[in-house]
């Protein structure tokens, strides 16, 4: 059956419909944790590219948004600029922004009613709100060409589903005590979680951090091995 999206409304209905570690977290079954193969598998299948231009990936405890909100204000009136964040406060549409401005309604439904369908064919891809929303950024992004791109995790950083990107400048804000049922008790665990957006042969940018924290990401850079800035 073709699925089409004709209002905003519907997109974010079919949302709604997914499961959403946003609001309830595990949720048991097929999806009790996070992990990165499910987005991974719908990133492939709808050949989408995970080499993003000039793509920024943003981890940490306090200061993710904040961090790409003013990265968009220095950047956008320069060059095309593509965000993603999380959570949103009223509409999904505030997750994706291009130069600061959330993407025409007309884009939303046009991109889920044309890869919607296209997962929906394949059963063992079972995706997240979250993952869904991220889909759509990558679609977004084949669509829309911009020069940067601004992309924060949603969670820790090693499983988030953003961390199927590759060839990204990763900046890690400060670190403290978050999601401890998930990342861990410690801030070692913590910054070892968010550590995992590192890429090898990589750029990295860290803010302020715990001495428990620093010497973790630290430790990181060395095994990716990865450049500090």
């Amino acid at each position: 059956m073709t699925v089409r999206f004709l209002t905003l409304d519907s997109t974010e209905q079919y949302l709604h419909s997914l499961i959403n570690y946003e609001q309830t977290f595990p949720l048991g079954g097929t999806r009790s944790g996070l992990k990165l193969e499910p987005c991974l598998n719908a990133a492939e299948r709808l050949g989408l590219d995970l080499r993003l231009p000039h793509c920024v990936h943003v981890a940490g405890t306090k200061g993710k948004g904040s961090t790409v909100a003013f990265l968009e204000a220095l950047l956008a009136p320069d060059c095309r600029t593509l965000s993603f964040t999380s959570p949103h406060l009223e509409s999904v549409i505030e997750r994706i922004r291009l130069n600061g401005r959330p993407l025409d309604d007309a884009l939303w439904c046009r991109s889920f009613s044309e890869f919607v369908p296209m997962l929906e064919r394949d059963p063992a891809i079972k995706l997240t709100y979250f993952e869904t929303a991220f889909i759509f950024y990558l679609w977004a992004a084949r669509e829309l060409k911009p020069d940067v791109h601004l992309v924060e995790v949603g969670l820790g950083g090693r499983w988030d589903a953003t961390n199927i990107l590759k060839d990204t400048l990763a900046v890690i804000t400060t670190i403290d005590y978050d999601h401890t049922e998930i990342l861990g008790n410690t801030l070692t665990e913590i910054a070892a979680d968010k550590a995992g957006i590192i890429k090898p042969d990589s750029h990295v940018i860290i803010g302020r951090q715990p001495d428990e924290a620093l010497v973790t990401l630290k430790s990181a850079v060395l095994k990716a091995p990865a450049q500090a800035l």
